[in-house]
């Protein structure tokens, strides 16, 4: 059952959250890359400044004033957002306009279409305490994918490094952690070893069959 601050509070402006779900029981909302795409395609809905309509022709209503993603990582079963909010309501409001979306167009995509929700309760979102807090997260949140690491294209690693482009990811906030890329670099490279090296004795599998590759 997901713990911490949760999707009907209200909580204070300017605090950056590690906010985390999981699919339902054993399904995996995120099992193909389509999925993956589809849910981070909804951030860029309400994130980007550029000009995103539904179905409808509708125009996403824009939320990056209110709220902003630091990092990203999408796993089959799971998802891990670093996430700032400006204001008191932002986070609530990007969430549920996000999870709300994608548990439509998962359940539509299923045959026969399935009913019913996809997340085990409602997302968790757990507040830091300070710049280092923030960064831990970051690192814990990148590298959760301890077997493709920074290689995973639904982490946003490649981004922080400048690797390849994201209108809606705010990547200078990110940095700004870190006082730029090259902190961003020697930070993971000085964390990442110990880091890959516990969650994979955590799975039962032995780390030096999954070192930690130095970005």
């Amino acid at each position: 059952m997901a713990t911490g601050i949760q999707l009907k509070s209200r909580v204070a402006a300017n605090q950056t959250f590690h906010v985390t779900s999981h699919g339902i029981g054993n399904l995996a909302p995120f099992n193909r890359t389509i999925d993956k795409r589809e849910f981070l395609s909804r951030f860029m809905w309400y994130l980007s400044p550029d000009p995103w309509s539904n179905a409808s022709r509708r125009p996403y209503e824009k939320l990056f004033e209110e709220v902003a993603v630091l990092a990203y990582c999408v796993l089959d079963n799971h998802f891990h957002l670093v996430i700032h909010q400006f204001a008191a309501d932002g986070m609530r409001r990007l969430m549920t306009r996000v999870l709300t979306s994608y548990g439509m167009y998962f359940n539509a995509a299923q045959s026969p279409r399935r009913r019913g929700p996809i997340f085990d309760g409602r997302y968790s979102a757990d507040p830091m305490r300070d710049p280092d807090h923030i960064k831990e997260m970051i690192g814990y949140t990148v590298l959760n994918d301890p077997i493709k690491q920074h290689g995973n294209q639904f982490c946003s690693s490649a981004v922080h490094l400048g690797d390849v482009g994201s209108s809606w990811l705010a990547n200078d906030l990110t940095l700004g952690v870190f006082d730029g890329v090259d902190g961003f670099r020697s930070y993971m490279n000085r964390t990442g070893p110990r880091r890959i090296a516990s969650k994979l004795e955590r799975w039962g599998i032995d780390p030096e069959l999954h070192p930690y590759r130095p970005i």
